[in-house]
């Protein structure tokens, strides 16, 4: 809602998908509510964290209560965060369809060159 979106003061979020090293479903060991963070919100008692996070010298962007059902992506280097958790509607069938997409991307395009066989 409104409120959640100016609590981590993002409207939309934006990843290219040439940016996606890797994706899964569940964030195993979030940042402790007490982390050191730019911008956002991280409440101890709901688990909510919002917001841009830093732990060591990876950087997190993160919107979620349950991290166990939040997408993770991991951003190739040289990308603004390193690690990008958000909680959706339903995980799995985003995660199936950008896996899908980001596939086809990587797979080289079927061109002919002119010098086949037409078998007659």
């Amino acid at each position: 809602g409104g409120l959640d979106a100016a609590l981590a003061f993002k409207r939309e979020l934006e990843i290219p998908l040439h940016a996606i090293e890797n994706l899964w479903i569940g964030l195993e060991d979030p940042p402790s509510t007490w982390t050191f963070r730019r911008v956002g919100l991280s409440d101890p008692i709901t688990g909510t964290r919002k917001g841009h996070f830093w732990v060591g010298r990876t950087r997190y962007f993160l919107d979620f209560r349950h991290p166990e059902r939040a997408l993770v992506i991991r951003l190739k280097p040289g990308y603004h965060e390193d690690i990008v958790a958000i909680e959706v509607d339903h995980p799995e069938s985003l995660l199936d369809a950008i896996r899908a997409y980001t596939s086809t991307l990587s797979q080289p395009s079927e061109t002919t060159t002119g010098n086949e066989s037409t078998g007659s």
